[in-house]
């Protein structure tokens, strides 16, 4: 079902890409409430999604990506 709603709000025409990340952290922040709805849930959500994005970052970067 996670998949399916990030799949389909990805598809759909954005003009920009931000807008695209705006929606995506809407729905993903959605499924949190619906699914989780804890403080320490959406704190460990957000520390995680952080050092993933700064992490494939530094592999891009570094090269170990093209």
């Amino acid at each position: 079902m996670f998949l399916g709603i990030n799949y389909a709000a990805y598809k759909l025409p954005f003009l920009y890409n931000a807008d695209l990340s705006v929606m995506l952290a809407m729905i993903s922040v959605g499924q949190w409430y619906l699914c989780d709805h804890t403080k320490q849930g959406f704190m460990l959500s957000m520390i995680v999604a952080i050092a993933g994005t700064l992490a494939v970052h530094l592999f891009v970067y570094s090269g170990v990506y093209w």
